[in-house]
């Protein structure tokens, strides 16, 4: 497609462009829903590497449809979720966090370090404390839906004295649809998550999506469809398991890593942050973070044409964002 130069003042054009919000939610959502992200290597630089091909199954439960595959790729544990196998019985004196999410926060770099890694190491060095365990339960591919039934079956187990969901922006959003229910006129291609496809995509339908639904039509539009209704449901599960169990809750919300000076997913973060706090969560808001981190491409490495995976720098500066955030709660006990 050219330099990333180009690619950049392409998109910046087309985001100035009328009705270049819903253009611009069109293309990544061909992005999110044609990249096989399981079968490539994700490339974040400096060795940022690691294979996720053969890391899933098929699931017999009709709501996961897939899951981890017990002891695969060194990475998943013998109960099928990632890191270290601990007892479902929380041990005395140790405050566990349950982290849910999809390929976000199933993020494997060459060093196995994600964002919850990160914050369980920060976390314990803030706070005085070795009795602290972060389990990961990020599966990819999975939306809001599935990420809390997988918690009503086999997260809510361990006991986790919090819960974090790592919110990706096509969670409760389906944009695709969105879009085609004003316009009738979406056609995907063999190769529509290749970058290049993507823009020629948009090119041509361009003043099509322009004539028939202006950004705020999208967004009243998007918030009104099925899958934004049914992400608020699972969220609300959710809500009443942590206050049956007396388990606290964060909504981690990863913007997306496009031009954060023109950022036109802001929408978007507040209406899910204004949702989660009506049901009693805490929220990080990623966006001012990254924002601080420098451009968004800092925060995709190598990855240029993936603008929704953070890789070393994105995951280090979340950690540290959700580590800060816990410690300043008081959830956190005192070092006994």
């Amino acid at each position: 497609m050219g330099e990333q130069s180009g690619k950049k003042r392409l998109l910046v054009n087309l985001g100035i462009a009328a009705g270049a919000v819903v253009v611009f939610l069109l293309g990544l959502n061909v992005v999110l829903h044609f990249a096989h992200f399981g079968d490539r290597r994700p490339d974040g630089g400096g060795g940022d590497r690691f294979d996720y091909s053969g890391i899933y199954r098929e699931s017999a439960d009709p709501v996961l449809h897939v899951e981890l595959t017990p002891n695969a790729s060194g990475i998943v544990n013998a109960a099928g979720f990632l890191g270290q196998l601990v007892p479902e019985a929380k041990p005395p004196g140790t405050f566990r966090v349950v982290g849910l999410g999809d390929s976000i926060t199933m993020y494997q770099s060459a060093e196995r370090r994600n964002y919850l890694q990160i914050a369980e190491g920060a976390l314990r060095e803030s706070v005085g404390r070795a009795t602290i365990e972060f389990l990961n339960f990020g599966v990819g591919g999975y939306d809001t839906t599935q990420e809390v039934h997988q918690f009503e079956l086999r997260g809510q187990r361990y006991q986790p004295d919090v819960v974090t969901v790592g919110y990706c922006i096509n969670d409760g959003v389906d944009f695709a649809a969105t879009v085609n229910a004003a316009t009738g006129k979406l056609q995907f291609g063999e190769a529509a998550h290749d970058h290049p496809e993507v823009i020629t995509f948009i090119q041509q339908n361009l003043s099509a999506l322009s004539a028939n639904m202006t950004p705020e039509q999208f967004f009243q539009a998007a918030f009104a469809a099925p899958g934004w209704q049914q992400s608020m449901a699972a969220l609300a599960r959710l809500a009443a398991l942590s206050k049956a169990q007396h388990f606290h809750v964060v909504i981690v919300i990863f913007p997306v890593l496009f031009d954060f000076d023109h950022y036109v997913f802001q929408p978007f973060h507040d209406r899910l942050t204004a949702e989660a706090r009506k049901l009693g969560f805490e929220v990080l808001d990623l966006l001012p973070v990254f924002r601080d981190e420098g451009p968004a491409d800092t925060l995709r490495g190598d990855a240029s044409r993936d603008v929704i995976h953070p890789y070393a720098n994105g995951h280090r500066a979340a950690g540290l964002a959700l580590a800060k955030l816990l410690a300043s709660t008081g959830w956190v006990p005192a070092k006994p």
